[in-house]
């Protein structure tokens, strides 16, 4: 899950005094890569983490000496001296961090980037980094092009263009764009990635929680009302109670979607499947053999676009086990990058 999702299920708009901190560049390995960040509460409390507890002891304290500027801090984390930030840290790499103080504004638009995530859309955040020079600003914009945050500068061109085309993922890190002499942060928020469960058995439940607790926006759907619930499935968003062609109108897909079908019965997976072979999707699993599924479709071969069967080949054997390896599966196909342009340099 991307730490921002986790970090906004917990803002409110009046809880200003804490920090945020953010993993702004990398080099060489790191626990955690740019666009991870944590929350620093003016209660000591944290949310979210940078590394494997390298950094945040030192975030910490700096966080609690105040200030109402943000900083950028680089720790290198590649010397092995004693007293270094090597020292134990295993990285191997260096970080830079962005240590943001949050006040009532800030936290004004962190609850509306929550909202903009809720209602579905892509925003591009954009920090030009603080120097001795130059003034920190942020900004946030959406692929619909509304522009929000504090910022005082003229809106690089190449940001609006990047936002209004989600589809075009734009890596995180530091970029030089318009302007030479500024260094911006750049990073794409997706909304949290839904995926859609028909088959609310046994084996349907571990991979609910698993899903999750990686960050899925999960909805289970069945046509049993016995199996179908809250109580069995307390970790998904909702679930739904229906036969095949009675919930499909009532789910709107879209192509960042995923789609699973493990109800275990061919007649209704067969229903399913023909409602689903030709939709724009990010991706659709069968749970079951590459022949059942062809069965299912009525054809030789299955379509390339149909994932059968799930998860990763890890020699998964059990509930528990299969839905880590469709765990593993999911987060790769998250992880799969278009290939990078060198954009603004």
């Amino acid at each position: 899950m991307e730490d921002l999702h986790q970090i906004l299920e917990t803002v409110h708009c009046s809880s200003a005094g804490s920090f945020l901190a953010t993993i702004v560049h990398v080099e060489g390995s790191a626990y955690k890569k740019e666009g991870s960040c944590m929350l620093l509460k003016r209660d000591g409390s944290r949310i979210g983490t940078l590394s494997a507890g390298c950094l945040e002891e030192d975030l910490a304290a700096r966080a609690s000496e105040g200030g109402n500027t943000a900083i950028s801090i680089d720790y290198d984390m590649r010397s092995n001296e004693a007293f270094s930030w090597g020292e134990g840290a295993g990285c191997n790499g260096s970080i830079r961090v962005l240590l943001e103080p949050a006040d009532d504004h800030f936290y004004y638009h962190l609850c509306r980037l929550k909202t903009l995530l809720d209602m579905g859309k892509s925003v591009l955040m954009v920090k030009k980094m603080p120097s001795v020079k130059k003034v920190y600003e942020y900004l946030y914009i959406t692929e619909d092009q509304e522009i929000f945050g504090s910022w005082n500068s003229p809106v690089p061109p190449e940001c609006k263009a990047w936002a209004s085309d989600p589809s075009k993922r734009i890596f995180s890190g530091m970029r030089v764009l318009s302007d030479p002499m500024d260094d911006y942060f750049i990073h794409q928020i997706d909304p949290k990635p839904r995926i859609f469960l028909y088959g609310a058995g046994p084996d349907a439940i571990p991979i609910v929680s698993v899903l999750s607790s990686i960050g899925f926006d999960v909805t289970v759907a069945d046509w049993r009302p016995a199996l179908c619930t809250k109580a069995n499935f307390p970790d998904a968003k909702r679930v739904v109670v229906g036969f095949p062609h009675e919930i499909m109108e009532d789910l709107h897909f879209n192509s960042k979607d995923f789609v699973l079908l493990l109800t275990h019965n061919f007649k209704r997976d067969r229903q399913l499947l023909s409602c689903l072979v030709d939709k724009e999707l990010r991706y659709l699993g069968v749970l079951g053999s590459v022949k059942r599924t062809a069965r299912l479709l009525g054809l030789r071969e299955v379509p390339g676009h149909i994932a059968t069967p799930v998860g990763l080949p890890i020699g998964a054997e059990g509930p528990e086990e299969i839905a880590v390896s469709i765990a593993a599966e999911l987060i790769q196909i998250m992880r799969r990058q278009p290939e990078q342009r060198v954009m603004g340099v």
